[in-house]
């Protein structure tokens, strides 16, 4: 019984949910201290075997109930660690970056663009220029009628 005491001490000192777990390993386990508790029961004389036995549960119940309570605020602490941590100050500056491209045509246009530039082309900006000279007489295409116009009209 002296070590089931002190297994109530490890319990009330564990400071995390990991020094909790292996005390109630150590108490609650396949060969734990209670088991090796309920397995001395068969040296025992009846009337010795019931009270013992029943101090042994009474014990399983007062341990698995701290170790309840203790599992919680152990838990209850942990979360208000890791909410601390991760807690957020909206008055910084934004320091997040997004990850997106932008739209692909717009970032298959950059690409392009750069690819060209690097090769010493240059990128001139301006009105597209369309017009009857320079789309049909500048590359020696006839006069009108011409098929296009043709096509054009009939639509």
């Amino acid at each position: 019984m002296q070590a089931l005491q002190v297994a109530l001490e490890k319990l009330e000192a564990a400071r995390d949910l990991h020094a909790l777990e292996e005390v109630r390993l150590l108490v609650l386990g396949k060969k734990g201290l209670l088991a090796h508790a309920f397995a001395g029961l068969k040296d025992l004389t009846q009337e010795e075997k019931t009270s013992y036995a029943q101090e042994l549960n009474q014990f399983k119940d007062k341990f698995s109930a701290l170790h309840a309570q203790k599992k919680q605020t152990l838990q209850a602490l942990e979360l208000q660690e890791r909410l601390q941590a991760e807690k957020l100050d909206p008055t910084l500056a934004h320091t997040h970056f997004s990850a997106s491209l932008g739209h692909p045509l717009n970032y298959t246009k950059e690409r392009i663009i750069a690819h060209f530039t690097q090769r010493g082309f240059k990128l001139h900006l301006g009105t597209l220029i369309e017009d009857d000279f320079h789309n049909f007489s500048a590359l020696n295409i006839p006069p009108p009628p011409r098929p296009c116009y043709a096509r054009h009209l009939l639509l």
